[in-house]
């Protein structure tokens, strides 16, 4: 900082003595003054240059960042956290490390995709007969987070990936079976048309999963559909609800609830929900029928109501 201001100083004094040589009214006072006000234009051009500004984490090694993460995770500040297990990735992308310490920030953040992305990069940068038990630890964390997505299926094959049986987490590797298995069951009920059967396993494998996520609508789905052909009307506006507030724009889990209403004699909510689907998508064939099947049935019955009251 100060060899930038006694570069700047110098420079600037010449040119005010170059100008002080050739106008000679220039008082005393007024030179002093106009040295002070560069002397402090100087200083603040140098402390407001893009080298001073720099954030000290930006020259920070890997380890360094990631101490400052760990201790910033410890404060409960998982932003300031993340964003500097990001630089240590940006600077040392093949160290697994870095990826693993952000899959655990990024998972306590609930951001289950992202946390999905730097586990699987942690898995594969680790390599090694001597690193086989550390590889073996990240391909189970990897798992764990599979089930809660409810992709339960992956997650059997990355335990079965871990060679070594004695490294493998047996309780985690049944649990993953066990969700697999009902997801197995809930999928041939429904293909079977054994409706009551796979509504009930779609509704037994979603303790596995993690609700509030994608996982989690792709089972509140196929469950509300099989609901529907068991005529459990109420069940399918309860799924399709929780669904729909995961995904506002699911057209078909819209047009399901509307037909549901409908079904419960509940015409107002239903043409609310195919209008809603409208909005989105004009042309989305189910909802417009449904719309305009409704919209005529209560025409058909303001009709017969209006001929009852005038006697016809």
């Amino acid at each position: 900082l100060l060899s930038r201001l006694t570069v700047c100083v110098p420079t600037h004094t010449s040119l005010l003595s170059q100008t002080m040589s050739t106008t000679s009214s220039t008082s005393s006072s007024t030179s002093k003054h106009i040295m002070s006000s560069l002397r402090w234009y100087c200083l603040w051009a140098t402390l407001l240059s893009p080298t001073a500004l720099a954030q000290p984490e930006d020259s920070w090694s890997p380890g360094k960042l990631r101490s400052a993460a760990e201790e910033a995770f410890a404060q409960g500040e998982t932003t300031t956290a993340l964003q500097y297990l990001s630089q240590a990735v940006a600077q040392e992308p093949e160290n697994p490390i870095n990826h693993y310490r952000r899959f655990k920030i990024r998972h306590r953040k609930r951001q289950y995709m992202e946390a999905l992305g730097d586990i699987t990069q942690a898995v594969d940068l680790t390599n090694g007969a001597e690193k086989q038990n550390q590889k073996a630890d990240y391909r189970t964390q990897k798992a764990k987070l599979l089930v809660q997505l409810g992709q339960c299926d992956r997650a059997v094959t990355e335990h079965e990936q871990i060679a070594a049986t004695e490294y493998r987490d047996v309780s985690a590797y049944e649990l993953a079976q066990q969700c697999q298995d009902t997801i197995a069951t809930a999928e041939r009920a429904f293909f079977e048309g054994n409706f009551a059967v796979a509504a009930r396993a779609f509704g037994a494998s979603l303790q596995f999963v993690e609700s509030g996520t994608y996982g989690s609508a792709d089972l509140l789905w196929p469950k509300a559909q099989a609901l529907f052909q068991g005529q459990d009307f109420y069940g399918v506006v309860s799924d399709t609800g929780k669904l729909l507030k995961l995904q506002p724009q699911h057209l078909d889990a819209l047009h399901l609830r509307g037909k549901a209403f409908y079904r419960l004699g509940e015409h107002e909510q239903a043409i609310l929900h195919f209008r809603e689907a409208l909005k989105s998508d004009p042309e989305h064939k189910p909802n417009k029928e449904g719309h305009k099947l409704v919209k005529k049935l209560d025409k058909a019955q303001k009709k017969g109501d209006t001929a009852m009251e005038s006697g016809d």
